[in-house]
């Protein structure tokens, strides 16, 4: 199934029952497709302009704490790939530099996995691209090879964000199981700004990032809204499958500090999401106040603090992450939070 007919009919299945119970999950698959050429495009076209390039690999591996609402807390084994490519061949070089860029800029896509016994509980992929932009930098090296200046370019940018939780029975986890994240976010475009400043031992890089959105979003109030109130008809996707399709629009920003072998990160992002009404594909069969408005929120926050092993790819880090998440459903309100611990070991090449 393609991501286009999917969203045109406002379905999740390919058929025409208006309960069908087709696997949605086609529809995630063929977004993620998405998101992956949004990195394989950029990472062919900075060849094009550059005659070389910065770049950060890092794996990862290690133990995942889950603090839940209802304070149960859970352990996880985590897995992780983080890459950025930076396409610019000056930057972080000495000189000044003061250009316009047509070509892509930068390059990311980090990909992460939660295990537990019953296989994989939950998978995270963000790509993103700088496609274009204006790139200034003015670095200067001491006699002592120590750099101080300031590099940054503001650019227009396009991202894709998916979370995926395996989604529990009540019979399973009563309180989780209504509450279960599933998330397809595609950052249509938006501004983008990056910027790093040096001096001597010390590197400290702020992004912003702004876009506009088209998702699906797994609806937080519509089951506990179940529960209380009987619902017979309304839009397909979140009567078979729990998700909405959403306009909306996501701000994201990080902060890092690089001392030496020590790092120290924060990241936040904010998502508001607002569901479209009217373009369901069985719109004709809904009566008034069927096809009601729902909202969704979503606010995640990371810390962490990394230490490199001096004379080696290895990168030792404790991180903490809070995810908090409101929804509505017209006035009936649900919240959800959740808190991550981590220890992981990670390798840089």
């Amino acid at each position: 199934m393609a991501v286009g007919p999917a969203i045109a009919n406002g379905g999740a299945g390919g058929s025409g029952d208006r309960h069908d119970d087709g696997d949605h999950a086609e529809v995630v698959a063929a977004a993620g497709g998405l998101g992956l050429a949004l990195v394989v495009a950029g990472v062919s076209g900075a060849h094009e302009g550059a005659a070389d390039f910065r770049h950060d690999f890092r794996l990862s591996w290690g133990a995942r704490g889950n603090t839940f609402s209802g304070d149960k807390t859970n352990l996880k084994i985590n897995l992780g790939l983080e890459t950025e490519i930076t396409t610019l061949p000056e930057y972080g070089k000495t000189g000044a530099v003061s250009r316009y860029s047509r070509g892509t800029m930068s390059t990311r896509f980090n990909a992460d996995a939660a295990l537990d016994d019953k296989g994989i509980y939950q998978f995270d992929i963000f790509a993103k691209t700088v496609l274009f932009g204006y790139f200034n930098q003015d670095i200067r090296e001491s006699a002592t090879h120590d750099k101080t200046g300031y590099s940054f370019f503001l650019g227009a940018g396009t991202a894709f964000d998916l979370v995926r939780k395996r989604t529990p029975t009540p019979e399973e986890d009563p309180e989780e199981a209504y509450l279960t994240d599933k998330l397809c976010v595609i950052n249509i475009l938006g501004p983008s700004f990056d910027l790093s400043l040096f001096h001597n031992d010390l590197k400290v890089r702020f992004i912003a990032d702004a876009y506009a959105d088209f998702a699906l979003v797994h609806s937080l109030a519509y089951f506990p809204y179940t529960d209380i109130h009987e619902v017979t008809n309304t839009k397909s996707t979140l009567l078979n499958h729990g998700y909405y399709y959403a306009l909306g629009f996501t701000t994201s920003s990080l902060l890092q500090v690089n001392y030496a072998n020590l790092e120290l990160k924060g990241k936040f992002k904010y998502h508001y999401f607002d569901s479209v009404e009217g373009l369901d594909r069985f719109q004709d069969e809904m009566a008034d106040g069927e096809d009601f408005p729902l909202k969704d929120t979503r606010f995640d926050y990371h810390f962490s603090v990394g230490y490199i092993i001096p004379n080696s790819p290895i990168q030792l880090v404790l991180a903490l992450e809070k995810t908090d998440r409101e929804g509505w459903l017209e006035d009936f309100y649900r919240q959800h939070s959740e808190t991550r611990s981590y220890f992981q070991v990670k390798y840089l090449f």
